[in-house]
């Protein structure tokens, strides 16, 4: 169990990081597929590491975690809360 907790952190971890890089401003980029390419490999990894979360706890409840974790690192827009009681 607190080997679990300790995985599940550090795959949040690792999810905010992926995302931080996907908004952060960019370096320039030689084209704009070169740019396209670089957020799609960062939320591939996003999509990697809920994987392995779901494994864990189950893919809602890694759905709820990545959620969770990238609400926490992002600037709340006015009305655009996410309901996840599943209704």
């Amino acid at each position: 169990m607190e080997r679990d907790q300790s995985e599940i952190e550090r795959l949040r971890r690792q999810i905010a990081v992926e995302f931080q890089a996907v908004e952060r401003p960019h370096q320039e980029f030689a084209s704009e597929a070169a740019k396209q390419e670089f957020i799609a490999a960062r939320y591939a990894r996003i999509g990697e590491r809920m994987g392995q979360l779901s494994t864990i706890v189950g893919s809602q409840q890694a759905m709820k975690l990545a959620l969770d974790t990238i609400d926490a690192i992002t600037v709340p827009v006015a009305g655009a809360g996410r309901d996840r009681t599943g209704g």
